[in-house]
């Protein structure tokens, strides 16, 4: 049995960009980033239920594997995010 962990991210998903551009950009990302996490039916929905206007805190549990792509994904479209222990 292999142990299997995860690297936890809080994300505002409905953080302030720059242009339209830029949050579609970020939507895409997240919404990609959703699909890799083990909780990604969770975000999704906590997501589409809140106010776009409004902060939009959710965890994103990603595999170990997928850490280091999650946190450069997340730095090369300008989404902020806090590595959770």
């Amino acid at each position: 049995m292999a142990i299997s962990f995860n690297g936890r991210y809080e994300v505002n998903a409905n953080q302030p960009m720059a242009t339209t551009a830029a949050c579609i950009r970020r939507d895409y990302v997240l919404g990609f980033c959703a699909g890799r996490a083990k909780n990604g039916n969770a975000i999704i929905a906590k997501v589409r239920s809140s106010d776009p206007s409004a902060a939009c805190n959710v965890v994103f549990d990603i595999p170990d594997a997928n850490d280091k792509d999650f946190e450069e994904v997340m730095n090369v479209v300008g989404q902020k995010f806090k590595k959770l222990a």
